[in-house]
């Protein structure tokens, strides 16, 4: 090989030793540029706008690990373990029939405790006649209804005479009956109770009124219409029942009727 050959060799190494050279060079500049355009375009930081840790710590803050054992804990907070035990020794509590003589003695007139009655009486009042009446007391110890174990005074007056009567130290039954009338006709127009209830060193009083109540005049010497009065303008109104076909007979429907047709 001749000595202008080898220098062709050299010189064209050389030419692409320099080429390879700017051609990294360009590519390094291209991702400066790019990194640097990144930078550059991120949005400026004003300084006076950062919080420091002290005045994060001046506002209180966590900026660094604090011991918590003197924290409450959530289930300290509302703990309703001695609420449930209260509630279940209420309801595991033994009744009054299962205590014995002396448990029942003991708690006699104990503080703390309610009786509360109402007396009733069951059956009507009507056009001087009274269907049987039963006279009923509901009693109640501690708001729980007794069936059992207590007495009372029972006075009443009525049906034509002013004077109270007096049964002392009845017992009623399960239900409360303690006295019943049979159906009669009466005078008078007014029948009343009142009893005294005595329990566990307590008493406790209740009162009812009965009043007769007498029908109105019906047939040809009543007022017709006179039973239904329209709320709205206070006119007397008449009832008609009967089947469709009936109904649709009628030459005229009275727009003072009430009709009632039967299915």
């Amino acid at each position: 090989m001749s000595a202008m050959s080898n220098l062709e060799n050299l010189a064209r190494a050389i030419g692409e030793d320099v080429k390879e050279i700017k051609e990294d060079s360009e590519l390094k500049d291209r991702e400066v540029q790019e990194r640097l355009g990144s930078l550059e375009s991120r949005p400026r930081v004003n300084p006076e706008n950062l919080v420091t840790k002290a005045e994060l710590e001046e506002k209180g803050y966590l900026t660094s690990h604090q011991d918590l054992s003197t924290y409450a804990q959530k289930w300290e907070l509302y703990n309703d373990i001695p609420i449930k035990a209260r509630i279940s020794a209420l309801e595991n509590r033994p009744s009054f029939d299962n205590l014995t003589s002396s448990q029942r003695e003991s708690l006699k007139g104990e503080n703390g405790h309610s009786l509360n009655a109402n007396v009733r009486i069951e059956g009507s009042y009507r056009n001087g006649a009274t269907s049987q009446l039963n006279l009923i007391a509901d009693v109640y110890y501690d708001g729980t209804r007794l069936t059992s174990g207590y007495t009372l005074d029972y006075y009443y007056r009525g049906f034509g005479n002013n004077s109270w009567g007096v049964l002392r130290n009845q017992t009623p039954d399960a239900n409360g009956k303690f006295g019943q009338w049979n159906a009669s006709q009466r005078s008078g127009g007014w029948f009343e109770v009142r009893i005294e209830v005595n329990y566990r060193g307590l008493r406790a009083s209740a009162f009812t009124h009965l009043d007769n109540v007498n029908d109105g005049e019906r047939g040809a010497t009543g007022a017709p219409g006179q039973n239904i009065v329209n709320q709205n303008g206070s006119q007397a109104l008449n009832y008609w029942a009967g089947t469709q076909a009936q109904y649709d007979a009628l030459p005229t429907k009275d727009p003072n009727t009430i009709y009632d047709i039967f299915k």
